[in-house]
């Protein structure tokens, strides 16, 4: 039924009452007697046989992880398993300088020149990180200290992403849980309601104890449509109760949907999944993201809405290009804009904007990257009314939008001088929203200082720092945190060392 579904995505995951104890955790995850084997447990084999997906589909208890469980496409052990292995990399970063952290790297082939190596082979080499060069420790050493040192090391790591995971969860409940209460109630007031519009939404929620019909679904699509109009002022974080309130409300009246509604109430859903998807991109929170785009996908093919499904592919994109993954920029971009769906011309103008900005990124020549950004503006030119239908994404995409959307390019194509320029034209005009004028400002600034124009630089970077404070937008914090690593020669001058100390007092703000 499409409430389960809905409850998951606002809980997730949908089933918390699944997830393993902490005693459980720690008394069958890692060896703890002197008897035991130093690979007994479910953690140690499951990195000793981390490119082994079926005996990572064995570890029953990491299987039922939370942390694990937000990864996932659905609750197929495959997709547990894929998404365990994500998590167990997580946890083993490149960058972190931690004897133990390298030990296991190797014992788990991610190390260059482990993988495919035997387990007496990679002990051998884990030698070397848990000795030194010249005097290595022994295999039987390895083992040891690997019982002793290694695994707890990682199951505490292991806990501590699990317990903010299951935080997560419970503040998404409780936001949601929030909004739901609030909703049914006389006199309770909505965000951007005035009184007659309360009355009118007593009346629909009182028919939707009986039946939930399209009227209803109306409803929630202009709520929806008020989140959207006010997230740019509000920002992410004061948004997302909201709409995650939208998605629990939902889920309480989806019980009682008539089956000619429930591809429609599926839509909706989709549209909600993917802006919700957006909010955690600006709080910059990829891994959320991640999993409500991966709903909004997995609504829209049950709904049959083939737009939907393009539009979210567009969207991974973006995201894509937040990790700086250019390959994926460019091929998401093209897949959405080449994929089975009539998309409207607007649409297709942002897609093929998004192809552009991948081929700047993958060095393609500059003269390529202007024709294709020269297709995206003819096709935005070209869009009418009917491009522009009720329930129809995209329609944000402006002339204004191509502009800074294209100066994005023009920097990756490493013509920062050129995109500062059409950067500031834009913004002159102030007509954006707070938090984009201060995204696309911290752009601005990033161009600048690649330009050589440090000052300029550090000065219009300190006016997005007031603005992503307001706005509580960590994707702009994260663009201003580049922009301050490439304007680290001229860290002496006075308004650069003022952007730095405004930079640490909002970093501090947001924790």
């Amino acid at each position: 039924m499409v409430a389960a579904d809905i409850i998951g995505a606002v809980a997730s995951p949908p089933d918390r009452t699944a997830a393993p104890s902490w005693e459980e955790l720690r008394s069958r995850l890692v060896p703890t007697t002197p008897q035991k084997r130093w690979d007994d447990g479910e953690l140690p084999r499951a990195i000793l046989h981390l490119h082994d997906h079926a005996a990572l589909g064995d570890c029953e208890l990491l299987l039922r992880l939370v942390c694990v469980q937000r990864r996932c496409l659905d609750e197929a052990t495959a997709s547990r398993t894929v998404a365990l292995r994500e998590v167990l990399i997580e946890l083993l970063p490149d960058t972190l300088d931690h004897p133990c952290c390298e030990a296991l790297r190797v014992l788990a082939g991610l190390e260059p020149g482990t993988a495919g190596r035997s387990r007496d082979a990679r002990q051998r080499i884990a030698g070397d990180r848990l000795g030194t060069p010249q005097f290595p420790a022994a295999p039987r050493t390895v083992r040891r200290r690997a019982k002793a040192e290694c695994w707890p090391w990682l199951l505490d790591r292991l806990i501590e992403l699990e317990t903010s995971e299951r935080r997560a969860c419970d503040a998404m409940r409780s936001a949601a849980t929030a909004q739901l209460s609030a909703a049914p109630q006389k006199g309770t007031e909505l965000a951007a309601l005035n009184a007659d519009q309360q009355r009118h939404v007593d009346a629909a929620l009182a028919d939707a104890r009986r039946y939930f019909d399209g009227p209803v679904v109306d409803y929630f699509r202009h709520q929806l449509d008020i989140c959207v109009a006010n997230d740019g002022e509000r920002g992410s974080t004061r948004t997302l109760p909201a709409v995650l309130g939208l998605l629990g409300a939902v889920d309480q009246h989806g019980p009682e949907v008539r089956p000619a509604v429930r591809r429609e109430l599926l839509s909706f859903a989709a549209c909600g999944a993917e802006f919700a998807g957006w909010l955690y991109r600006d709080a910059n929170d990829p891994v959320r993201a991640r999993f409500w785009y991966d709903r909004a996908t997995e609504w829209a093919q049950e709904a049959g809405d083939l737009l939907m499904q393009g539009y979210v592919l567009l969207k991974r994109s973006q995201m894509a290009y937040d990790a700086r993954d250019a390959l994926r920029v460019f091929t998401l971009a093209q897949a959405a804009l080449e994929g089975p769906w009539q998309l409207p011309r607007r649409i297709r103008a942002e897609m093929t904007l998004q192809v552009a900005l991948g081929m700047a990124m993958c060095g393609e020549p500059l003269p390529a990257v202007e024709r294709t950004l020269d297709d995206a503006r003819e096709l935005l030119a070209a869009a009418t009314g009917d491009d522009e239908r009720p329930g129809v994404p995209g329609g944000y995409f402006t002339e204004t939008t191509l502009v800074l959307r294209s100066a994005v390019a023009f920097t990756e194509a490493g013509k920062p001088a050129r995109s500062a320029v059409m950067f500031g034209e834009v913004l002159a005009d102030a007509g954006l929203s707070r938090r984009d004028a201060g995204f696309f400002g911290a752009r601005r600034a990033a161009a600048l200082a690649m330009s050589g124009e440090p000052d300029e630089a550090a000065t219009v970077g300190l006016e997005s720092v007031e603005v992503a404070a307001v706005t509580n937008s960590r994707r702009t914090l994260r663009v201003l945190a580049e922009v301050m690593d490439t304007l680290a020669p001229w860290r002496s001058r006075p308004v650069v060392r003022e952007l730095h100390d405004a930079m640490a007092t909002s970093g501090s703000a947001f924790d």
